[in-house]
C-alpha cells in the first residue's frame, strides 16, 4: 500500500520538545515490544523494510526539498542532489541491502558473500570485498570497490561465527537503544537506527537534533511500519532532553553521532573528557559513537596527466564543499610532499575550482565562531569567493606547520569551510608515503577517514603499489580511500562505517563501534575504498555536475525496485553532467 504524501512544508514546522511524561511513555512502549522485535523472523523484518521503502519512495522528494529549504539550496538545481543523496537515496540503498541480507540470514544463517569476495592475507587474516554487492553495483559503479579488513584471529574457517552474531542467539530478550541523531545529514539518524535495529537487534528511540528536526514529520510517516508496531519512536528537544534520555533506566545503550565534546560530556560528565574533574565514568551503559575527524587528504607525488591532476583538485574541492563543508568526512587537511614541484600548482588549481563554486549558507550553529577560531591571525590565508550574508567563503590555509603541537587545524575538527595545507616528507613517493602515514597517525586528530591520491601510472609500479598497500595497512582510520573520496564509502552503505577500533572511552577520537555494515560483520579493523581517478561518466558528487539531482531521483527509484531496464536511463542522465 502506498504511503500518503506529506502536504505540509516540514522545514517550516517547529518541533515541540518532548516532555518527560511523553518520553517515559515512549520508552515504556519500546520496552514492552523489545522482545517481540528481537525474536521476529528475518523474513518478517525484511517485509517491514519493504513497507518502509515504499513510503520512502513516495515521500523522498519532500524530505529532500525540506533539506534544501533549511540549507538555502535551490531545490530545482544540481546542488539539490546533495539533499537527495544525503537523505532518501542513502536510506533507500541501506534498505535494499538490509532486505537482501535478512533474506540470506533466513535461508543460510548469515548474509552471503559473492564468489571470490573473500581472500586471506599472507598472515591468514580475512579481507572481504563488501562492494560491489551485486552485478547492478558493478555496472553502475564501474571500477569502484571496497574491502573490509577483519581482525587477526578471524579466518575463512571461522568467519561464519563473526557474521550476523545477533541472529545466532537463541531467544534474545531484546533491548532499547537511544539514537542521538546528527543535525547535518538526514540519513544519519535513519541509518544509525536501522543498524541498531536490524543488525544488532534493538528497538530504537531516535532523538532528533534541533538543527534538522524538520525531518521528523517525514520520518514519522516513512518509518510508520516500525512506529505503529512499537519498535521505533521519535523524540524532539535539545541537550536537556538528551540528558534525560541517556540517564533513563529503560535505555540500555546509546548511539551518538556528533562531537567528541558532547560524547565526553555524556560519558564522563565533562566535555574535556576524563581528568581531575571527571575521574570516573558518569555513564556506564554501552555507548557507541561516530564523532568526526580532521580528515587528511594525502597526495602522492607522481606523473599525473593534466586530466588526472585536475581530477585530484576536483575531488579535494568536492570533499570540502559537499553539504556546505558540514560533514564529518569533509576534507580538512591537505597533506602534500615537501619539495614536490607540483604542490603550488595543485593549490592554485584547487583555488580555481573553489572559485567556481558559489559559497553556501553557513546553516550549522556555531560555524562563524569556529571559522574565526581557525582563521584569525593566519598570515597565508586564501579566502575564495564573495560570501554574502549568512555565508562563509571557501578558505585555504597554506603553510600549516606539521610539527605544531597546538595548531587547531591539526587538533580540532573545523566543521566549517576551512582546509589547511601542510607539507611533509619529500618528493620521493616511497618516503612520502612512509612519513605521511606516520604524521597523520600521530599528529592529526581523529580516526574516521583518510584519503590518498595516486597517479594511475604510479599504481602500475609494483614497488610503489606495495608501499601504498603498506601505508593503507598502517593508517589508523576506519576507512581509507585511494583515488576516491571516503564520503563515497559512507554512501555505499554496505561497508562498515566508524572510527578505527583503537579508540577507547578515555581517548574516543572519532568514536567506537560501526554502523551501515549490511554484511553484518564483527571484528572489523577498517575498510579500504578503491576507484578510478577519472571515471566516465564523471562522479555525480563532484561540484558542477549539471544533472546530479536527476541522477539521484532515478537512483532512489532503482533501489526501491532494481531492474536492468533502469540502468540505461540512469547512465544517460549521468552523462549530461
Amino acid at each position: 500500500m502506498s504511503a500518503p504524501v506529506l502536504r505540509t512544508s516540514a522545514a517550516a514546522e517547529t518541533a515541540r520538545a518532548s516532555s518527560p511524561r511523553e518520553l517515559d511513555a515512549k520508552l515504556a512502549r519500546l520496552t514492552d515490544h523489545a522482545r517481540a522485535f528481537a525474536r521476529a523472523a528475518p523474513r518478517t523484518k525484511a517485509s517491514w523494510l519493504s513497507e518502509i521503502a515504499q513510503r520512502l519512495l513516495n515521500l523522498g522528494s519532500g524530505l529532500a526539498r525540506a533539506g534544501c529549504e533549511a540549507k538555502g539550496v535551490d531545490p530545482g538545481g544540481p546542488a539539490a542532489s546533495e539533499e537527495w543523496f544525503l537523505g532518501p537515496v542513502l536510506i533507500g540503498r541501506n534498505l535494499r541491502y538490509l532486505r537482501q541480507s535478512l533474506a540470506d540470514v533466513a535461508m543460510h544463517g548469515t548474509p552471503r558473500l559473492r564468489p571470490g569476495a573473500l581472500r586471506e592475507t599472507g598472515d591468514g587474516r580475512c579481507v572481504i570485498e563488501v562492494f560491489p554487492v551485486d552485478a547492478f553495483d558493478r555496472a553502475m559503479f564501474r571500477g569502484v570497490r571496497c574491502e573490509t579488513w577483519l581482525d587477526a584471529g578471524v579466518s575463512r574457517a571461522n568467519l561464519a561465527r563473526h557474521q550476523a552474531p545477533f541472529y545466532q542467539r537463541l531467544d534474545p530478550h531484546g533491548s532499547v537503544c537511544l539514537v542521538l541523531g546528527a543535525g547535518n545529514v538526514a540519513s544519519i539518524p535513519a541509518m544509525d537506527a536501522l543498524y541498531k535495529m536490524f543488525v544488532e537487534g534493538s528497538v530504537c528511540l531516535i532523538k532528533l537534533n534541533p538543527v534538522n528536526d524538520y525531518i521528523g514529520p517525514y520520518f514519522s510517516q516513512i518509518f510508520a511500519p516500525l512506529i505503529e508496531r512499537g519498535y521505533m519512536e521519535l523524540a524532539y528537544g535539545g541537550a536537556d532532553v538528551g540528558a534525560y534520555l541517556t540517564d533513563h533506566e529503560l535505555v540500555d545503550s546509546v548511539h551518538l553521532t556528533g562531537s567528541a565534546a558532547v560524547h565526553d560530556a555524556i560519558v564522563w560528565g565533562d566535555p574535556a573528557g576524563p581528568g581531575a574533574n571527571a575521574p570516573s565514568l558518569r555513564l556506564t551503559k554501552r555507548v557507541t559513537s561516530e564523532l568526526g575527524n580532521v580528515s587528511p587528504l594525502l597526495v602522492v607525488p607522481g606523473s599525473y596527466t593534466a586530466r588526472e591532476f585536475d581530477a585530484v583538485a576536483d575531488m579535494i574541492a568536492a570533499s570540502m564543499v559537499y553539504n556546505g563543508s558540514f560533514n564529518c568526512v569533509s576534507g580538512r587537511l591537505l597533506v602534500l610532499p615537501r619539495g614536490w614541484a607540483q604542490s603550488s600548482a595543485l593549490v592554485d588549481r584547487l583555488t580555481a575550482v573553489l572559485g567556481s563554486i558559489p559559497p553556501r549558507r553557513a546553516y550549522y550553529p556555531g560555524a562563524e565562531s569556529r571559522f574565526r577560531h581557525h582563521t584569525e591571525g593566519r598570515e597565508r590565508l586564501r579566502s575564495i569567493g564573495r560570501a554574502g550574508p549568512g555565508e562563509l567563503p571557501w578558505t585555504l590555509i597554506p603553510g600549516v606547520d606539521p610539527r605544531a603541537s597546538d595548531d587547531s587545524l591539526l587538533k580540532r575538527e573545523a566543521f566549517c569551510p576551512v582546509l589547511g595545507v601542510c607539507e611533509v616528507g619529500s618528493a620521493d613517493p616511497l618516503e612520502f608515503l612512509e612519513v605521511a602515514a606516520t604524521f597523520v597517525n600521530e599528529r592529526v586528530w581523529g580516526t574516521l577517514n583518510a584519503d590518498c591520491f595516486v597517479a594511475p601510472e604510479s599504481l602500475a609500479d609494483p614497488t610503489l603499489l606495495s608501499a601504498l598497500q603498506r601505508a593503507t595497512a598502517r593508517l589508523r582510520y576506519g576507512t581509507v580511500g585511494v583515488n576516491q573520496w571516503t564520503g563515497v564509502a559512507f554512501g555505499l552503505s554496505s561497508p562498515p562505517w566508524g572510527g578505527h577500533p583503537s579508540s577507547t572511552l578515555e581517548n574516543v577520537q572519532s568514536g567506537i563501534g560501526w554502523v551501515h555494515n549490511t554484511f553484518m560483520l564483527e571484528a572489523v579493523e577498517k575498510s579500504v575504498l578503491w576507484g578510478p581517478l577519472c571515471p566516465t561518466p564523471k562522479h555525480v558528487w563532484l561540484a558542477g555536475h549539471r544533472s546530479a539531482h536527476r541522477v539521484a531521483q532515478r537512483m532512489l527509484e532503482f533501489d526501491f525496485d532494481p531492474a536492468w531496464r533502469k540502468l540505461p536511463g540512469i547512465a544517460a542522465v549521468s552523462l549530461l553532467g
